[in-house]
């Protein structure tokens, strides 16, 4: 699957609450508190391809490995933290379902999936919670 297909099937956001999906660290660095949250970033500039390249082969499969962030807007002077984890995670989940289910892509490791969760400050400023998934492994139909 070429990146450009990846990266359209990635930012189906529809019947999710996800506000963007980013693939460049730029774009996340300069997200304002006035961006729609929470929002999505798959880094693919440190993913790892492994695949079958024969020629011959009809249907080809590669299983890409990356890591996949998401991120909330977070006031600790209003908010409660482990509420706003609870709650950027069943949207996280629900996004990645929904990537789940589309043509050509599968997460492998959806039932093993092992979450990180990012306290404030260490995203942005103090103005950001998040959860990160290091190893996500998508199985990419190559020909779909």
């Amino acid at each position: 699957m070429k990146l450009a297909t990846l990266k359209e099937k990635l930012q189906t956001i529809d019947e999710t609450d996800i506000g963007e999906v980013y693939f460049d660290l730029k774009e996340i660095n300069a997200v304002s508190y006035e961006t729609k949250y929470p929002v999505i970033f798959w880094d693919l500039g440190i993913a790892t391809f492994t695949g079958d390249i024969d020629e011959a082969t009809i249907q080809k499969v590669e299983l890409l490995n990356t890591a996949v962030w998401a991120f909330a807007r977070y006031d600790y002077n209003v908010m409660d933290r482990i509420a706003e984890w609870d709650i950027l995670k069943s949207k996280f989940y629900v996004y990645l379902n929904l990537i789940h289910k589309i043509s050509g892509l599968n997460i492998k490791n959806i039932r093993t999936i092992k979450i990180q969760l990012i306290p404030e400050g260490v995203i942005q400023n103090n103005s950001q919670i998040g959860i990160l998934i290091e190893s996500i492994q998508l199985e990419l139909t190559c020909n779909v």
